[in-house]
């Protein structure tokens, strides 16, 4: 048992390390996808709840495997939200995870997050509760969850200080999965 919690965590670790450059890599071949309405946030967002524990197979769009985990594509969940994809983790575990860098700095980022905490807030309701973090850059992450469900939504904006790169550059990210993501690292 103890084996497991240690190979989930070492998972998190590994799904923070390589957020940025997986989804800049295999987000390269996204198609451009119009925003969608606060309503139909809500509508996908519950879907997205609902199918996280048959792997967000109602999600899954083109495929691309790499030796750590397998990649779909997949449509925005929320208005300003970018390079949406389904992970497989070679563990077996799965996320829906949404990246976007801000053009516009940190004034930008923190107006996303703000934008897509509120819209959170309002479709998922009282049942769940929401905790906010100040990342180690100086960013924050919200993580809402619900006693009676394995999955949690995480909502955060940061300052990417170790790009692939060495561009320094304000981030908002959304990820929905299982509850070992609250173990990651904030960046």
């Amino acid at each position: 048992m103890k084996k497991i919690i240690i190979l989930k965590q070492a998972h998190t670790v590994v799904a923070v390390c390589l957020s940025t450059v997986l989804l800049s890599a295999c987000g390269t071949n996204a198609v451009k996808q119009e925003p969608v309405s606060e309503t139909e946030s809500c509508t996908r967002l519950q879907g997205l709840i609902n199918d996280h524990p048959n792997q967000f197979n109602n999600y899954k769009k083109s495929l691309t495997t790499t030796k750590k985990l397998n990649v779909w594509t997949a449509d925005s969940v929320l208005p300003s939200a970018k390079q949406c994809q389904v992970w497989e983790w070679s563990s077996g575990l799965h996320s829906y995870a949404c990246e976007w860098q801000v053009e516009k700095g940190e004034s930008q980022a923190i107006a996303n997050y703000e934008e897509a905490a509120k819209v959170i807030q309002n479709c998922l309701g009282n049942a769940w509760t929401a905790e906010t973090n100040t990342t180690q850059s100086g960013g924050k992450r919200t993580v809402y969850s619900n006693p009676s469900l394995p999955t949690i939504v995480s909502i955060r904006y940061f300052e990417d200080t170790a790009g692939w790169k060495a561009l320094h550059s304000w981030n908002n990210t959304l990820i929905i999965g299982d509850r070992s993501n609250l173990n990651t690292p904030l960046q």
